[in-house]
C-alpha cells in the first residue's frame, strides 16, 4: 500500500483551532471579529471550518502575552508556533475531537492491499445485487455509490479508522443498527476528508439514506475492503453517470486528460518546485495524469472547483492514488479572485465549462493580458487566466470548443490576434466530436506559454477523425494517439514550414509561420492550414480509376455467391414431430465445454499493459460478427502471459461476453493462438471434439433466441453480468457431427454472401468519394 503522506492543508473547526492554539473557543470568534485579515471560515454541510494553513499564517504573526505563555515558551513565541508544536507531537495518526492527523509513517501492515482474486468479484457484487437491495425503490443509485466510494476511501486512506469500520462485519445480525452505522460512517469519512484538506459533507448524504438491513450494510462494508484505486475510478465513472452531471462537471475522458498532461508537463523543461494547477478540477483526472507521469518526483498539485461535491470526489480520487494535492473551493470566475494562484504554476491543465456566461462589469476593471473578453461567454477569459497563471517557462494545455479558434466575434478575434502575435499559442490539436457523452461539441487542445517578444510558428494537428467507437457507441482516442501526438508536438520545431505530415491513422499535422497565420486572419482551425487536399486526392489510396476496377472484381464475386445462395432449397424433414430427430440431443453447455472467466483487472490491469508488449489482450469490443478483430488491442509481455497461462487462447476456443453489453460470441483462429482474454469475457473450450463442432456451437450461441436467453439470465445489475454456472445451464441442440457440418456449410454460404455485399457497398462509397474529389478538382473527366 502507498505511504500515507501528510496533507498540505486540512480543515479544522473553530473548537479544534482553539484547542491547537491553547485558547478558549470564544477567543477565535473575537479574533475573527476584530481583525479584518483573520481568515474567513468556509461553510461545508452547514458547518464552518478554517483552512489550517491560512490560520497558521495569521497566528504566526500574533505573539502570546507573557501571562498566557506556557512553561518552555520563550518571549516572542507565537500562537502559530504553539499550533505547529501541537501538530508535531502528534507524530502518529490520532483522533482529536473531530479529525485524525495523518503521520508520514507507513502503515504498520500491508494487509490493506486488495486481493487479486477478490477485487473484481467484489466490484461486480457491489454494482449488482447489493445495489438493487440498497435502492429498493427508496434510495437513489447516486447515494448508494456515494456510500461505496466513502467506505473505499475510508478503508484505504485512513487505515487508523479501518478497524472500527470492519468491526461491523463481525457483529451478530441482531446487534446491527443500520441508521447508527450509516451516521458513524459519515462522521468518520468527514474526519478523514478534513484531514486531507478535502471539503466534508458525507454525513448528511449518508444519513438521509435508508438501509434495507444491517446484514446488507455489513456485506457492503466487507466487500469495500477488497477495492483499490482502479475500482474506485470505475465507481466514480458510474457515479458521474448516475448523477447526470452537467457538461461543466462531467469528467474529462482519460485519454484526453493523459494527452493534455503529457503536452503540458512531459518535456521536463519547467521548474519542478512550482505546482501543476487545475482551476476547474472536475474529477481530478488532469492532476492525477500529471502526477502519474513522474511519481515520487515531489511535484506539487494544486486544484480548485466551485462545486464542493465534485471537489470532494476529486480529492478522494487523488488520495486513493496516493497523490497529495492542495485543494480549495474555487470560483466560476477565478480571474476576479485575489486568493487564486497567479503566475505561480509550472503547468496549467484546464477543461473549463464551454461558452459559459458570467456576470462581469462592463467598465473594464479587470486586468487582462490580451484585452477584455466579450460578455456572452468566458472562453477567452479562461484562456487568458491560464496564461496569466503560468510561471516563466511554464506550459498550459486548455480544452476549448472548436468554435473558439474561428470565432468572428470582434473581441475574441482581437484577443486571438494578440495571443498569436505575442507567441503565446504553441499548438492547436483538433480532437474528435462526441468524446464527452453529454455533448457532441468538437473540441481542441490549446497548448499555451507566457507571452514572448516575437511570434512563433504554431503546430496544427487535425485529428478530428481519429475516433474509436466502442460497442457501447462511446468515442475514444486510439490507443497510440498520446504517443504520436506528443511526439509531433515535441519535434514541431523540426517540421518544414507548410509541409503537411500524415500521422499514421490519426490525421495530419502542419507547422504554420506568422505570415501564414496573418493571411488566414488568425484562424486557429487546423483545417485551414491543411487545405491543399487536391494533392492528397491524387495519392494512390484515393485513385478513382483503381477503385472502379476493384468494384468490377467484387461484382463478379457478388454474382458468384448470389448464384450459390439461390441454390439453397430447405425442405421439411420427413416425419416431422415435436420431438428431436433421431440421433439429435439436447446437452447443457457445461457438459460440452469448460467455461473459464477471464483474469481480474488487478491481475491483468493497467500496469501489465505495456507499449512494448507482444501478446494481445482480447476485450469484448473485439468480438465482431463471430470473429476476433483486435487491431487496437492492448498488449502485455510474454512473461505476464506465461504467468497467466490458463488464460491463453487456443484455436477453436470460443469467447463470449461475461459482463457488459451481451453481444455475439467469436471463435479463435490460428493467428490468435496464445493471446490472452480480458476479465469481462468467458472462454469456452470443448471437452471433446467428438460431440460438437466448434463452428456449429458458435452458430448456436449467436442465434437471436440464444442471445435472448443469455440476456434474460444476466444479473439485473448496473452492469449486465452472467457467471459461469448460469451460462453452463444453457441447453444446446446437438445434431450428429455430419449434420452439424452440413448446417455450417449452408449458413456459411449466406454469411459469405452477406459479407461480400457489405464489402461491395463500402467499395462503391469509397469509389464515389474518390471520383467526386477528382472530378471536382479537374483531375479527371467522366465519359
Amino acid at each position: 500500500m502507498r505511504r500515507q503522506q501528510r496533507p498540505p492543508d486540512r480543515f479544522v473547526s473553530r473548537a479544534e483551532l482553539a484547542t491547537l492554539a491553547g485558547v478558549r473557543r470564544p477567543t477565535i470568534t473575537t479574533w475573527a471579529k476584530r481583525h479584518r485579515d483573520f481568515p474567513q471560515p468556509i461553510s461545508f454541510d452547514k458547518q464552518e471550518y478554517f483552512s489550517l494553513a491560512e490560520a497558521l499564517k495569521w497566528l504566526n504573526g500574533r505573539m502570546i502575552a507573557e501571562k498566557d505563555r506556557r512553561a518552555g515558551e520563550p518571549p516572542g513565541f507565537t500562537y502559530g508556533a504553539r499550533v505547529q508544536h501541537a501538530i508535531s507531537i502528534a507524530h502518529q495518526v490520532t483522533s482529536d475531537e473531530d479529525g485524525p492527523v495523518h503521520s508520514d509513517a507507513a502503515p504498520a501492515s500491508t494487509s490493506l492491499d486488495p486481493s487479486d482474486s477478490n477485487t473484481e468479484p467484489a466490484l461486480q457484487r457491489l454494482l449488482g445485487a447489493l445495489a438493487t437491495s440498497f435502492r429498493d425503490g427508496v434510495n437513489s443509485q447516486a447515494d448508494y455509490l456515494t456510500l461505496v466510494l466513502c467506505l473505499t476511501f475510508l478503508i484505504r486512506c485512513a487505515p487508523d479508522l479501518r478497524s472500527e469500520i470492519l468491526k461491523v462485519t463481525t457483529r451478530p445480525p441482531a446487534e446491527l443498527r443500520p441508521a447508527a452505522i450509516m451516521r458513524r460512517i459519515g462522521e468518520l469519512t468527514d474526519q478523514a476528508l478534513r484531514a486531507y484538506g478535502i471539503p466534508p459533507g458525507a454525513r448528511s448524504t449518508l444519513e438521509r439514506m435508508r438501509t434495507p438491513s444491517g446484514v446488507v450494510l455489513a456485506e457492503v462494508i466487507r466487500l469495500c475492503d477488497h477495492l483499490g484505486p482502479a475500482a474506485f475510478r470505475t465507481l466514480l465513472d458510474h457515479l458521474a453517470t448516475a448523477m447526470r452531471f452537467e457538461s461543466g462537471d462531467y469528467f474529462t475522458p482519460r485519454g484526453v486528460a493523459n494527452l493534455m498532461a503529457r503536452l503540458a508537463t512531459g518535456d521536463g523543461d519547467r521548474d519542478e518546485n512550482l505546482p501543476v494547477y487545475d482551476p476547474w478540477l472536475r474529477g481530478g483526472e488532469m492532476l492525477h495524469a500529471a502526477g502519474a507521469l513522474q511519481p515520487g518526483s515531489g511535484k506539487s498539485l494544486h486544484g480548485a472547483s466551485p462545486n464542493p461535491e465534485t471537489l470532494r470526489l476529486a480529492g478522494m480520487n487523488l488520495a486513493m492514488h496516493g497523490q497529495t494535492v492542495q485543494l480549495h473551493l474555487g470560483s466560476t470566475t477565478p480571474w476576479r479572485e485575489a486568493s487564486e494562484p497567479r503566475a505561480r504554476a509550472s503547468a496549467v491543465l484546464m477543461n473549463p465549462p464551454f461558452n459559459m456566461r458570467s456576470a462581469r462589469p462592463t467598465g473594464g476593471h479587470d486586468d487582462w493580458l490580451f484585452g477584455p473578453p466579450p460578455l456572452h461567454n468566458d472562453n477567452y477569459a479562461w484562456l487568458q487566466f491560464a496564461v496569466d497563471s503560468l510561471a516563466t517557462g511554464g506550459k498550459a494545455a486548455v480544452l476549448m470548443p472548436h468554435q473558439a479558434g474561428v470565432s468572428s466575434d470582434e473581441c475574441e478575434h482581437a484577443i486571438r490576434r494578440k495571443m498569436v502575435e505575442q507567441g503565446t499559442v504553441e499548438a492547436i490539436i483538433a480532437l474528435p466530436a462526441r468524446l464527452f457523452p453529454v455533448t457532441t461539441t468538437a473540441v481542441s487542445i490549446w497548448v499555451l506559454s507566457p507571452p514572448s517578444v516575437e511570434p512563433k510558428r504554431i503546430l496544427f494537428v487535425d485529428a478530428a477523425d481519429a475516433a474509436v467507437v466502442t460497442r457501447q457507441d462511446s468515442v475514444l482516442l486510439p490507443p497510440n494517439a498520446i504517443d504520436i501526438l506528443f511526439d509531433i508536438y515535441r519535434r514541431r520545431h523540426l517540421l518544414p514550414q507548410g509541409k503537411v505530415e500524415r500521422l499514421a491513422n490519426l490525421g495530419y499535422a502542419v507547422s504554420a509561420d506568422i505570415d501564414t497565420l496573418r493571411q488566414a486572419d488568425y484562424s486557429l482551425d487546423p483545417a485551414d492550414y491543411i487545405a491543399d487536399m487536391s494533392e492528397l486526392a491524387r495519392a494512390p489510396w484515393a485513385d478513382a480509376h483503381s477503385m472502379l476496377d476493384e468494384l468490377m472484381r467484387l461484382k463478379a464475386k457478388v454474382d458468384e455467391l448470389d448464384i450459390q445462395a439461390a441454390q439453397l432449397r430447405p425442405v421439411p424433414r420427413a416425419g416431422l414431430s415435436r420431438s428431436l430427430p433421431s440421433g439429435w440431443n439436447r446437452i447443457t453447455l457445461s457438459d460440452l465445454c469448460t467455461i473459464q472467466a477471464g483474469p481480474s483487472f488487478s491481475r491483468l490491469g493497467v500496469a501489465e499493459r505495456v507499449a512494448h508488449g507482444s501478446v494481445p489482450i482480447v476485450m469484448p469490443r473485439h468480438l465482431q460478427q463471430g470473429l476476433i478483430v483486435a487491431n487496437d488491442a492492448d498488449r502485455t509481455t510474454v512473461e505476464t502471459a506465461e504467468r497467466l497461462t490458463r488464460f491463453r487462447l487456443r484455436v477453436d476456443d470460443i469467447l463470449c461476453v461475461r459482463s457488459g453489453a451481451m453481444g455475439q460470441s467469436a471463435i479463435v483462429r490460428e493467428q490468435q493462438e496464445g493471446w490472452l482474454f480480458g476479465g469481462n469475457l468467458h472462454r469456452l473450450r470443448l471437452l471433446t471434439a467428438d460431440i460438437v463442432d466448434p463452428h456449429y456451437l458458435l452458430t448456436f450461441l449467436n442465434l437471436p433466441s440464444t442471445m435472448n436467453w443469455i440476456r434474460r439470465r444476466s444479473r439485473a445489475t448496473v452492469i449486465p453480468f452472467i457467471n459461469a454456472r448460469d451460462l453452463g445451464q444453457l441447453i444446446v441442440t446437438v445434431p450428429p457431427l455430419d449434420e452439424q457440418r452440413q448446417i455450417r456449410s449452408a449458413l456459411n454460404t449466406l454469411d459469405e454472401q452477406a459479407a461480400i455485399h457489405e464489402q461491395f457497398t463500402r467499395a462503391v462509397m469509397r469509389a464515389r468519394t474518390a471520383l467526386a474529389e477528382q472530378l471536382l478538382e479537374g483531375v479527371v473527366i467522366s465519359r
